[in-house]
Order: C-alpha cells, then sequence, then structure tokens
C-alpha cells in the first residue's frame, strides 16, 4: 500500500474523502484488476473522472467503489472483465436512478 500512498492522497484531495477508505477502495481495486494493467494512478484517474462526470459515485461517494469491488468485481474480474468494463456498466446503471447496493448486486448476478 505504500508504493500507492500518492495515487491515493491525491484522489481522496480531489474527492474530498476520507484518505483511509479511499486506500482501501484503490487497494481493493488493484488486488483485483492489477492482473489487467491497472495500476495505482490510472485507478485513481479513472475513479476521480467516474465520481466528477457519472452518478456513480456522485451521490455515495468512493464507498459506492467499495461495494462495487466487495460484490461483483472479482466475479467480473474471474470472467476476464476488467475494471473499464465493470465501472462503465455500474455507472449506466446508476445514471439510470439505480442505487449503488442494486446496481453493485445487479452486477454481480450477472
Amino acid at each position: 500500500m505504500e508504493n500507492n500512498l500518492e495515487a491515493i492522497t491525491k484522489l481522496s484531495d480531489l474527492i474530498g474523502e476520507d484518505p483511509v477508505l479511499t486506500g482501501q477502495v484503490i487497494q481493493t481495486g488493484l488486488n483485483i484488476f492489477e492482473k489487467f494493467g491497472e495500476t495505482s494512478d490510472g485507478l485513481a484517474d479513472k475513479l476521480n473522472k467516474l465520481i466528477n462526470t457519472t452518478a456513480a459515485g456522485s451521490q455515495g461517494g468512493i464507498g459506492e467503489f467499495f461495494q462495487l469491488f466487495s460484490d461483483a468485481a472479482p466475479i467480473a474480474a474471474e470472467a476476464g472483465v476488467g475494471f473499464d468494463v465493470l465501472s462503465a456498466s455500474f455507472a449506466t446503471l446508476r445514471d439510470n436512478g439505480l442505487p449503488a447496493s442494486v446496481a453493485a448486486t445487479g452486477l454481480k448476478m450477472r
């Protein structure tokens, strides 16, 4: 996690979130998607963009992505689906009014 502190701190400052939760989200995302080439900097940039341009994270903050990573990401990664596709699906569901818990659970069941 020490290697990821710069990305975690930057993202936490940009979105005004708790650095501990932000760190947990980044590290969890890396644990799941590193095999797809994700880095802490890249993941932080993508999360920042999603939070600022979609309903995903705009209401529930970074915690929504912790839920997504807990509920759907392991299954997605096992099926060969990377973060970009999973996050686009999540953002689409959130943009259409589904709460984070329903969107993440729905992706988990697919």
